[in-house]
């Protein structure tokens, strides 16, 4: 069902932030399972299991012109070996700017990270090397990985996190996640409109503010929504959570793309969020 994809992502989101909405519950890993009702396991607990995923958010308007310029509608070509590919269909190749370009071939489709994230599949072996990078030294971004390491790989395609300086705000770690559900049927549309629906009964306090169906740079259509709450960390500070997400229907499936970042953090965000999103398209 497509709750179980749109809420599942809002509250892997939470996760990833180590936020709880005000003023009652937390918004993190653990949020994230209730939200997803069921779907996944505690992923907020204020303990090192917080939870990595980013929830729905929408892209910025009908014309979704990015803020830097966007991929070519060709992925580069790799110039370093690309990893084998996953039991479950996926792989990596790393780039000598920094960027990832992100097949999955059971889904079919492919798209390129921006340099400077944490590009992670589940227990594939850039999640074990991801730990003794420098990038995971703060406990923040351990606890995130640690996480995810029980999430299903068979739905949860991708994780990426901000561990970069002054992007780690009151312990929240901003991220992105994929999720692929192949048996949600859901159209853009109906997707979109059930995501606006449900996404305020899953967390306290959260407002939609915004929900667009448009096309990418590559003209593929996507469906945007966007959400804000007030949440509390895990060191008790009160932040103001933003989540962005972009929906796609696939002829595989849905795919949704979640932002989970604060407001503080999101103008400085979006437009490498924008840049992943506007990358996605079928694989040749």
């Amino acid at each position: 069902m497509f709750i179980s994809v749109t809420l599942f992502l809002t509250l892997l989101a939470c996760n990833v932030l180590d936020i709880v909405p005000q003023p009652v519950s937390e918004v993190g890993p653990d949020t994230l399972s209730t939200m997803v009702a069921g779907t996944a396991a505690a992923l907020m607990t204020q303990t090192a299991q917080a939870m990595p995923t980013a929830t729905p958010s929408p892209l910025p308007t009908s014309t979704f012109t990015p803020p830097i310029p966007p991929p070519s509608p060709t992925l580069p070509a790799g110039t370093l070996t690309p990893s084998a590919v996953s039991a479950v269909g996926t792989s990596l190749i790393r780039q000598d700017d920094g960027t990832v370009v992100f097949t999955d071939i059971t889904g079919n489709y492919d798209l390129l990270v921006p340099a400077g994230w944490l590009v992670v599949r589940i227990n594939e072996p850039e999640y074990y090397e991801a730990w003794t990078l420098p990038e995971a030294s703060s406990e923040e971004i351990r606890r995130s990985l640690a996480s995810i390491q029980s999430y299903d790989p068979e739905r949860f395609r991708l994780f990426a996190f901000d561990g970069r300086a002054g992007h780690i705000e009151n312990g929240f770690v901003t991220n992105i996640n994929l999720l692929w559900d192949p048996h949600d049927t859901s159209t853009i549309e109906e997707a979109v409109q059930k995501s606006e629906q449900e996404l305020p009964q899953s967390i306290p306090g959260l407002t939609v503010t915004d929900t667009q169906i448009t096309e990418t740079t590559l003209g593929e259509p996507v469906g945007l929504v966007s959400a804000e709450w007030d949440g509390r960390t895990v060191t008790g500070q009160t932040v103001r959570a933003y989540q962005r997400q972009a929906i796609f229907d696939l002829p595989t499936g849905l795919l949704v793309i979640t932002l989970t970042t604060t407001a503080n953090l999101k103008e400085a965000i979006l437009p490498e969020f924008e840049f992943l999103v506007n990358s996605v398209s079928p694989s040749e």
